[in-house]
Parts: C-alpha cells; sequence; structure tokens
C-alpha cells in the first residue's frame, strides 16, 4: 500500500509541476503532452533497457523509476545496474513525500505570478 501512495504521489507531484508551468508561460499544452507520453514510456517498459545515463536521469532527476520499475525489481529479487542502498521498494513512499513537497513549493511560487484572464 505505501508503495502504491508514493507512485501516486510521484505522479501527481508531476501534473501539479506541469500545471504551475502555465503561471509563467500561459502556454504548456506541447510541454504536458510530451512529459504525459514520457510518463507513459517510462513506466511502461523496464528501466534496464535504457542507457546508464538515462537511467540516472529517470532515478534522480525524474523520478519516474520509482512508480513501478525499482519496487517491482525489489518484489521479484531482480537486480539491475543502479543500486540503492536498503532496498528500492521502501524508497516509493519517502521519494514520492519528497516529490510532492517539491511541487506544492512551486504551485505556491507560481501563484505569486498568476494574472486572470481578466474576463
Amino acid at each position: 500500500i505505501l508503495i502504491l501512495i508514493g507512485g501516486v504521489l510521484i505522479r501527481t507531484a508531476v501534473f501539479v509541476s506541469l500545471g504551475t508551468i502555465a503561471f509563467w508561460t500561459k502556454r504548456n499544452s506541447s510541454l504536458v503532452g510530451f512529459t504525459l507520453t514520457m510518463l507513459e514510456r517510462t513506466t511502461m517498459y523496464p528501466l534496464s533497457i535504457y542507457p546508464y545515463v538515462i537511467q540516472v536521469i529517470f532515478t534522480f532527476i525524474l523520478p519516474f523509476g520509482f512508480i513501478s520499475f525499482y519496487p517491482l525489481s525489489e518484489l521479484l529479487s531482480k537486480h539491475n545496474e543502479l543500486q540503492l542502498p536498503w532496498g528500492i521498494s521502501i524508497w516509493s513512499p519517502i521519494v514520492g513525500v519528497v516529490c510532492f513537497l517539491l511541487a506544492s513549493m512551486f504551485f505556491r511560487n507560481g501563484l505569486k505570478k498568476y494574472e486572470s484572464a481578466g474576463s
């Protein structure tokens, strides 16, 4: 259950962050489409098929690997190139909470830039 909650928090943080970008750009539909496609592809396929650099990006910069890949790898006892201490499955809720808190801070900063459409 905690791993599922962690994955939901990561996805929510991505969606909140994408929506917040509209406060500055006024248009973010192309970025939203790109990110949703990337999120779908990275959670559909195992991260181990990607080069090591991409695995690092999808682990530490955009933590999409914590949504499904790392918890399932731990559950199935599959080892990959990227090893983190204490078992990856317990990191998903922690990463989810951190991502959600960062997205909330980003949203609060974006609200300061909000301008009404003026109707």
